[in-house]
């Protein structure tokens, strides 16, 4: 009889543990989607914060997502970890790089795949040592949010699933941010958002 009481009161923290999470990420991402309508595609899972929203609205004023527009706009997307791949691809050897590699990301939802990648090849260490932080900061996390601009019209890929592609900028999880200017810094506000409500 113990044990069985024991047991549903470890069921009931769970479920009261899980309903107090879900209720604090849905007041979050409604905060998120109050404060830049625009720059988030879809549900933040508790991630992001409005300073990595307001970190991409630093330069630009978010615009609506039109897939294949040419827009440099920065959206946030966010996946479940168990959908995501990132790797390293080793694109060879460049003559004044030596050998260089392209950080790729394949992810998916439900709907569509998403290839993300590197504007640049890296030399080939710091692209393999970049996939490992990204690794490192996904262990022991659900979900992961990446930052991409130039995000293209959805196309039948080589499997016939619709794909969209787009350019690597942030990759964030709960453990941590990689990628170019993580942190919405006083400097960095002042030099390009001094203006920006938050």
């Amino acid at each position: 009889m113990w044990e069985t009481m024991r047991a549903l009161q470890i069921l009931f923290f769970i479920l009261l543990s899980s309903i107090l999470a879900n209720g604090a990420d849905s007041a979050n991402l409604a905060k998120l989607k109050s404060k830049f309508p625009n720059g988030l595609l879809s549900d933040d899972y508790g991630v992001l914060s409005v300073e990595d929203l307001a970190l991409n609205a630093c330069r630009l004023k978010p615009p609506a997502f039109i897939p294949g527009a040419t827009n440099t706009y920065e959206y946030w997307i966010c996946f479940e970890n168990k959908s995501i791949l990132p790797t390293c691809y080793d694109a060879g050897v460049d003559e004044t790089e030596g050998h260089v590699g392209r950080v790729y990301i394949d992810a998916h939802d439900s709907e569509m795949r998403y290839k993300f990648f590197e504007r640049r090849p890296w030399p080939i260490r710091d692209c393999r040592n970049f996939v490992k932080a990204l690794k490192k900061i996904m262990k022991g996390t659900l979900h992961a949010c990446i930052s991409a601009s130039s995000i293209t019209k959805e196309e039948k890929n080589d499997r016939g699933q619709m794909e969209r592609v787009g350019f690597l900028h942030r990759f964030k999880t709960r453990k941590g941010c990689e990628g170019e200017e993580c942190e919405l810094t006083k400097k960095f506000k002042k030099e390009y958002c001094p203006e920006l409500e938050l």
